[in-house]
């Protein structure tokens, strides 16, 4: 089962139909999609189930897939004490017809509604409780460890990442070696944060990643100057 497009060019879900790969997914799961709730991204696809869970579907080339392998998600329910979707299971097939393969997994619904957009314009006028769950599961979060290495859009963070990141950024010659990395949620903008206190925290993608000059990317691990780690992955302030 694939999408009828050519290999070398490259997919965008959001206009390519994806009738036919909601209903492999339905078959494997053995579940109905609400396709009135269907949310289509460039490279993934999501949708509610008629059993009240979510299934995300992501397209991705083989090219981007790394020897630590595709399922950040699954490893990410493993973590403990944090607030977040339960993760109930996943199919994973390969295109018949390119390089890529083939995603679907299949979580808890968050409860809410979301906080924003991807740029707040306004107080979302969080309570107490929701700080305060936040910062609860970010401290659970920073006193773990993996050893994946985040992967944000599909590129594996790795120390030559990081410096030529910076020196697009800024000018300046200082020095940009990653000292330490760290467990970090990915996506952490409260745009998109649930405003439900029971599930804050998103962790699609799980990794080590280096957080150091400000630095944004995915789930994961992120380098950072010692002392300045805690207030990256162990705090959110009102």
């Amino acid at each position: 089962m694939s999408l009828s497009v050519s290999a070398a060019r490259a997919v965008d879900l959001r206009v390519e139909p994806v009738d036919e790969v909601l209903d492999c997914v339905e078959r494997s799961l053995q579940m109905r999609f609400d396709r009135d709730t269907v949310v289509r991204k460039r490279r993934s696809v999501g949708a509610r189930t008629d059993r009240s869970t979510w299934v995300r579907i992501e397209r991705r080339g083989l090219d981007k897939i790394g020897v630590q392998g595709w399922n950040g998600t699954e490893c990410a329910d493993r973590l403990i004490g944090i607030a977040k979707p339960t993760w109930h299971g996943c199919v994973v097939w390969r295109d018949t017809d390119a390089a890529v393969m083939w995603r679907a997994d299949e979580t808890g619904v968050l409860p809410g509604t979301p906080v924003g957009t991807s740029v707040l314009a306004e107080d979302p006028q969080l309570p107490d409780e929701w700080w305060q769950a936040m910062n609860e599961s970010l401290d659970a979060l920073a006193a773990q460890h993996t050893r994946r290495i985040a992967t944000p859009d599909t590129v594996t963070i790795t120390q030559s990442l990081v410096t030529e990141s910076i020196r697009t950024a800024f000018s300046c010659d200082f020095d940009t070696t990653v000292e330490q990395w760290v467990l970090s949620a990915c996506g952490s903008e409260l745009g998109q944060r649930d405003r439900s206190d029971v599930h804050p925290l998103r962790l699609g993608r799980l990794g080590e990643r280096a957080a150091r000059a400000g630095l944004r990317f995915t789930v994961g691990k992120l380098p950072c100057r010692p002392g300045s780690c805690r207030s990256r992955t162990g705090r959110a302030a009102p």
